[in-house]
């Protein structure tokens, strides 16, 4: 029994170590999907809501980082599918190359334009993109998370990127000169 209990605290504990870790990368990854702060708050609370759920399972999990982004990129896909909207936030790090001295409606243009170009892209290539490029994960990471392979990933991340370029130069081409 008291090895039970103490197995018990052990995992619980584990839990309580990622949520410490990942719970502002996780927030900020479902605030980038749903566009919204209140549900960005609340799916993430139910992220390790359900990793406490399956803590059992946690010793057996080779990597936690992918599967607590799993849960979330479930939760979010399910939610926005029944809500029928996907949307992005732009990507705020289009902006760490860029000076103080440049023109901030210029950088919030440059911002809305990144949105729309992820807005342009299927969602099957949109959350590994965002995945691998904003949050750092690595290829294997993003394909456990979506459960794919990891060669299926490098092939929407290419595509997703050839896609995105793609789209961006019909940007371009179609400003006025």
């Amino acid at each position: 029994m008291a090895a039970e209990a103490q197995a018990e605290d052990t995992v619980t504990q584990q839990v309580a170590d990622l949520f410490e870790q990942y719970h502002k990368p996780i927030f900020a990854y479902l605030y980038r999907l749903v566009n919204d702060w209140d549900l960005a708050h609340d799916l993430t609370q139910e992220t390790f809501l359900r990793l406490l759920r399956t803590a059992d399972q946690l010793p057996a999990i080779e990597n936690p980082r992918a599967f607590i982004y799993r849960i979330a990129t479930n939760l979010a896909h399910n939610t926005l599918k029944r809500r029928g909207r996907f949307t992005w936030l732009p990507w705020r790090r289009v902006n760490e190359r860029q000076t103080a001295t440049e023109d901030p409606a210029k950088r919030i243009q440059e911002q809305n334009d990144v949105a729309q170009l992820l807005a342009s892209l299927p969602v099957d290539y949109r959350i590994p993109l965002l995945l691998y490029s904003y949050d750092g994960l690595n290829v294997r990471e993003v394909a456990a998370v979506l459960n794919l392979s990891e060669g299926a990933v490098k092939t929407r991340l290419f595509r997703a990127r050839k896609m995105f370029r793609r789209a961006h130069e019909e940007e371009v081409d179609d400003e006025p000169s």
